[in-house]
């Protein structure tokens, strides 16, 4: 849409240029109140969900015996119907919530892909697949490497310990040199 706006001004057609702008923007103020539409929808599920989990917990701990009541301390039931359910909300309900709308996104990228090109799509659909694995793939050879480092770093600490340790010894015999190589050889 604004590569269309921008022949139309510079083929100097303002009245086109116009309508394009004003296409755009309609568009932009209908994403921004479906945007606040579904945030609210979300948001007015999740309360639900979480009315329903504490109803179902409250519903079990009516039900209990004083006995087998008492035999837990306040505060596990307070997690229970307060931490517990955050936890579920921030982790769970709305991790689902960002996937869907993840996916959403990723389909109507796709398809406008696939309406202007197909040879876009597909090369998109090539790199998405490619962006997957390689991590997948490289994070063997990255805790590999990171087993190495904190190896390495391991072996510096210890030298580094020694050479401080030593530094008095170092100062008496006057050899401050092979304090700094120490440091070195660690590194």
């Amino acid at each position: 849409m604004l590569g269309t706006a921008t022949t139309n001004l510079v083929n100097k057609q303002v009245s086109d240029f116009v309508k394009t702008i004003g296409i755009v923007m309609l568009l932009w103020i209908v994403s921004l109140v479906v945007g606040y539409f579904t945030g609210v929808v979300q948001e007015q599920t999740i309360q639900s969900m979480s009315r329903t989990i504490r109803l179902e917990v409250a519903k079990g701990l009516e039900n209990m015996t004083p006995e087998n009541y008492n035999s837990r301390p306040d505060s596990e039931y307070q997690a229970l119907l307060q931490s517990n359910v955050t936890f579920l909300e921030n982790n769970g309900f709305q991790s689902v919530y960002r996937m869907m709308r993840f996916v959403g996104n990723a389909s109507f990228s796709l398809l406008a892909l696939l309406f202007y090109d197909w040879r876009l799509f597909v090369l998109s659909i090539l790199l998405s697949a490619l962006l997957l694995f390689v991590p997948r793939t490289l994070s063997k050879y990255t805790k590999k490497g990171g087993k190495l480092i904190s190896s390495g770093n391991s072996q510096l600490m210890n030298r580094v310990s020694e050479a401080i340790k030593g530094h008095q010894n170092l100062a008496a015999l006057s050899a401050y040199s092979y304090f700094c190589a120490l440091i070195d050889r660690g590194s």
